[in-house]
């Protein structure tokens, strides 16, 4: 696996309509793997890599594993990969907690140039945990045994250590409205997007992705926003007609309402 950086200018009126064009050429910065540079064998970018510059002027570059580590530099063209551990994923076994594997996939750094919010993409892999009785793939994906939600943490010194917002499952942001059940298909919400600010109304937008139909909710590609995105329950759900949606701890809360409010919570 290797990671390219693609240069683009983005126009996104947010009713009409979302358009991207590619301005420069892509760049590869790192390969992981065993390749040289990696810091060990599972240093991959398995994620988007998406970069922010703080307030001392540094680029800082991260393209995600469950390990997390930070590539640092002047600019983009000329970043170096850190073996230092940004994050290291908890791999609890505890379902409820939301804190398997975690993936920095939507950093956002706040006006004082040094803090760093980042929502998470995590996987609970019930196969590795004993909670799964349907025997793991020898190659390829697990397709049993996988609940994916979205969780949160935060950096107060530019994006070099992570650690989350809150003692988990205070962390968590969205997740499927039912809880984990064994040996069921891979669902639930996962895979953030990048967060983009809007110029004129000053939200902040994100999508997820609902990887399965799970009884009544349909898999597909969700929108949320936020005018704060320091505020981690802030986050709101399209419902068709306005942002009203919310979420909920699917352990310790009456499910039946929200499941009908995100029946519409789709394109």
């Amino acid at each position: 696996m290797m990671m390219n950086i693609v240069f683009a200018l983005f126009n996104i009126p947010f009713i009409d309509g979302f358009s991207a064009d590619i301005v420069g050429n892509s760049t590869t910065v790192f390969y992981g793997g065993t390749s040289p540079g990696s810091c060990d064998d599972y240093d991959l970018p398995d994620a988007p890599a998406r970069a922010w510059r703080t307030s001392d002027g540094r680029v800082r570059l991260a393209a995600a594993w469950a390990t997390l580590y930070i590539s640092h530099g002047a600019s983009l063209d000329n970043v170096t990969h850190s073996c230092d551990v940004a994050f290291n994923s908890t791999m609890s076994g505890i379902n409820s907690l939301y804190s398997d594997h975690e993936w920095l996939v939507a950093p956002w750094l706040l006006q004082d140039g040094q803090t760093v919010i980042g929502y998470m993409h995590q996987e609970y892999h019930g196969w590795q945990h004993k909670n799964c009785s349907v025997s793991p793939k020898k190659h390829g994906l697990q397709q049993h045994c996988w609940m994916v939600a979205m969780t949160s943490t935060i950096s107060s010194d530019g994006g070099n250590t992570f650690q989350h917002t809150r003692q988990p499952p205070g962390h968590l942001v969205a997740a499927a409205p039912y809880p984990y059940v064994p040996d069921h298909s891979e669902f639930g919400y996962g895979d953030p997007s990048g967060i983009i600010k809007h110029q004129t109304n000053g939200y902040f937008y994100m999508t997820l992705h609902s990887r399965r139909k799970l009884s009544l909710l349909e898999s597909g590609t969700c929108i949320m926003r936020t005018n704060d995105p320091r505020d981690i329950r802030s986050w709101r759900g399209w419902n068709g007609s306005d942002f009203s949606v919310s979420f909920a701890d699917p352990v310790c809360t009456n499910i039946l309402p929200l499941v009908f409010a995100l029946l519409h919570f789709y394109f």
